[in-house]
């Protein structure tokens, strides 16, 4: 706001106070001065709410628009924070730990699989595996059944036995979630026909891990063809069969569960037809008996020469 404008406005309230004192005197009012103190300072308050006005119009226009969302009330940003947090938290997770075979993985897979889970992975070039596997070991910890951990190496291995004796004592620590191997792909260094025969018999040995064969063990096979897409396709196979697996075993406990659980009523119909089922039962039982009586199981019967049997 210019300074003319002020003056302006400073003006206008000399000439009411001037007025109201006119008026006062003329027809003989008590003293209004409590009132005309009362109006400057509503004049006061208007005026700078004017200012204020015109400063936070000069501030909005010099911020940002990243700025804009810290203008929302504080109430209405923690409901976002929460539905965002509810979100994260449904969704299921998807761990996958890798050499330079995790390369374009995550977001292949995430891509495959779409939203329902949250893909993240961690690889590093060169690794061996008893590196691959020490990566965020804490966050595997706090999976569920209901997650995945992806675990792509050996590919820069040359001891078999440290190989073997690595994933042994890592899989005895982790049994709070599923666990996938892949296939290892060609090496060198090792006979990768026998380290993938050791690998999937490791792998049947636990309840919870899975071995899948991606094709990549053949030396002509990976160096040719090898992409990302190839071995996220059999994840993706492997993950929605042990899924479907996790829901058909749910489906069957709570199937068993219900058949053991008694049902208890408060209503008096169930009662009525226990009733009705006791006196037809035992009516039932009266005609059995009255008829075993009239009619004997064997009686000889002589009719022209021929012993006849009636049961």
């Amino acid at each position: 706001m210019s300074e003319c404008s002020i003056n302006e406005i400073k003006d206008k309230e000399q000439e009411l106070v001037n007025n109201i004192e006119k008026t006062d005197s003329s027809n003989h009012l008590p003293n209004t001065s409590c009132h005309i103190h009362l109006e400057k300072e509503d004049i006061h308050k208007e005026h700078t709410e004017v200012i204020a006005t015109d400063t936070n119009t000069n501030t909005s226009l010099n911020t940002p628009k990243t700025q804009l969302g810290n203008t929302l009330p504080y109430y209405i940003r923690e409901k976002n924070d929460n539905y965002k947090l509810a979100t994260f938290k449904m969704r299921r997770k998807i761990i996958v730990i890798a050499d330079q075979q995790g390369r374009n993985i995550c977001k292949t897979i995430q891509k495959l699989i779409g939203d329902n889970f949250l893909v993240t992975c961690y690889w590093k070039p060169g690794a061996k595996i008893q590196e691959v596997l020490q990566t965020e070991k804490n966050e595997i910890c706090k999976l569920t059944k209901n997650d995945y951990v992806v675990v792509l190496g050996g590919v820069n291995e040359n001891n078999p036995y440290e190989f073997e004796f690595c994933i042994r004592c890592w899989l005895y620590s982790v049994t709070n979630t599923n666990v996938i191997f892949t296939e290892i792909p060609y090496n060198r260094n090792l006979n990768i026909g026998k380290l993938n025969y050791v690998l999937r018999f490791i792998c049947t040995s636990f309840t919870n891990v899975s071995f899948i064969n991606t094709n990549g063990s053949k030396p002509f096979f990976h160096q040719y063809t090898f992409t990302p897409y190839i071995p996220c396709r059999f994840l993706l196979r492997e993950i929605l069969r042990l899924d479907y697996k996790l829901k058909f075993e749910l489906y069957q406990n709570i199937v068993i569960s219900s058949k053991f659980t008694p049902l208890q009523t408060t209503s008096t119909q169930t009662d009525n037809i226990e009733m009705v089922d006791t006196c037809t039962q035992s009516d039932d039982i009266l005609k059995d008996n009255i008829i075993e009586e009239i009619t004997p199981r064997h009686e000889n019967m002589t009719h022209s020469g021929k012993n006849l049997f009636r049961i």
